[in-house]
Parts: C-alpha cells; sequence; structure tokens
C-alpha cells in the first residue's frame, strides 16, 4: 500500500573468515543470524548461560549486530537436515520447544518460525499424496 516500505531479508552466513559479512547488508534490510540459533540452543543445553544473552547485540560473539538489524531464528531447512546439527530441531521435542520459546518471548530480533515436516533422512522431500484435483 501507499507509504509502506517492504520488509527485506538478506540471506548471509557469517561466522568469522566469511568474504561476505553482515555489516554489508544491514543498511538495506535484515539479515539471517545463523548465531542466534546456535547460541540459544547451547543454553538449552547448559553449555551456555541464558543471562548471557543480556548483552546480545553488537560485539557480541562474531557477526552479531543490534536486533533491529536480524531476523532470528532457531533452526531453517539446511541445518534442519545436517548430520549433526548445531541448533535444536523439531526432533528434539522439549529442548526445541523452549528455545522456540525463548525466541518468541525475548526483545532481540524479529523472530522466524520455521514450519517444517517430519523426515527419515536429509534428502527426503516434503510429504506428497500425489497430483491433487485442480493443482498442477
Amino acid at each position: 500500500g501507499e507509504n509502506q516500505r517492504p520488509f527485506v531479508v538478506h540471506e548471509v552466513i557469517d561466522r568469522g573468515g566469511e568474504a561476505v559479512k553482515v555489516a554489508q547488508y544491514v543498511d538495506i534490510g535484515r539479515y539471517t543470524d545463523f548465531n542466534y540459533g546456535m547460541i540459544v540452543g547451547q543454553c538449552a543445553r547448559r553449555e551456555r548461560d541464558f543471562g548471557d544473552m543480556v548483552w546480545w547485540g553488537p560485539g557480541y560473539g562474531y557477526g552479531n549486530m543490534a536486533g533491529h538489524d536480524i531476523l532470528a531464528f532457531i533452526d531453517n531447512h539446511d541445518n534442519q537436515r545436517d548430520a549433526n546439527p548445531y541448533v535444536p530441531i523439531y526432533k528434539y521435542g522439549d529442548n526445541y520447544a523452549m528455545t522456540v520459546g525463548f525466541m518468541l518471548a525475548y526483545t532481540y530480533g524479529y523472530p522466524r518460525v520455521m514450519s517444517s515436516y517430519y523426515f527419515d533422512n536429509n534428502i527426503q522431500g516434503p510429504p506428497n499424496y500425489g497430483r491433487e484435483s485442480g493443482y498442477a
């Protein structure tokens, strides 16, 4: 509509040592913070303290920017299928529910919840019951 701005998100994986840096994109939109799910997952596994997250933002770990610059997410279609995911995924039950709940309650970043489906292996596609009438 009139006088509205688009919501722009860039998928930038910046964990240090990358040629592309998140700082190159924040002037033109948010970026996907791949560190977010990893850090929240570490807290859920008690490898890190949730209280440390009061310091989230510029300077907290590599590549973190201000909350208004990031799209926060726990998992995505790629890291769900890693052989040993470094983030919680839906198969982790209560641990996953806790991390998603934390993300939705915490005020750092714009949260994105993953909608997914069960799969047995990393190359399995979505459920398919054949062609539906009227759809190609």
